[in-house]
């Protein structure tokens, strides 16, 4: 792919990852969305390789912290937006419980930073932990981490299903 079509394409999936992230003023959206709008760089990633996707996902991420909901924002600047980009590094250099190590020691340490800053910095107050109380965030995060692992296992079958369907359209559209 020449650099045209590499600026194209990124510009197309980083406005498009802009776009999704403004849904997530849509109740009880917060989660899910940065987790569908992360998806678009692993095809950059995949069409125009890591460094275009990150670049892609550093401007968009800029954007999405501007303007969209602030706790979907901090995720997915925090985690969902480069996670798939990561995700094909990961997997090329480590295979089995190694690789599922890393990967979910990075969700768990990105959800904590992103969640400290987002109850004392920007003084958005979690939900009221009722009778959980201390062992709430604790029980939150060993739940995020399931979810997260059921997250990795679709985006590796979306990611798949890309390579098989859609790969040669999108590489004849941003030559």
């Amino acid at each position: 792919m020449k650099k045209s079509g590499k600026i194209a394409l990124c510009g197309v999936f980083g406005a498009l990852a802009v776009v999704i992230m403004l849904t997530a003023y849509f109740p009880y959206a917060t989660y899910a969305i940065p987790a569908v709008a992360g998806m678009l760089f692993a095809i950059i990633n995949i069409e125009a390789g890591a460094k275009w996707a990150f670049g892609a996902y550093i401007s968009s991420a800029i954007i999405t912290l501007i303007l969209c909901e602030k706790e979907s924002a901090m995720l997915y600047a925090f985690f969902f937006g480069y996670y798939p980009i990561l995700k094909g590094i990961i997997e090329g250099k480590t295979t089995g419980v190694l690789e599922k190590v890393i990967k979910h020691l990075i969700f768990s340490l990105t959800m904590v930073v992103a969640y400290v800053i987002i109850v004392n910095v920007l003084l958005i107050p979690l939900d009221e932990t009722g009778e959980f109380g201390k062992w709430f965030s604790v029980i939150f995060l060993i739940i995020g981490n399931v979810v997260f692992y059921i997250y990795d296992i679709g985006l590796t079958r979306v990611i798949t299903l890309y390579i098989n369907k859609y790969h040669t359209k999108i590489q004849k559209l941003f030559k």
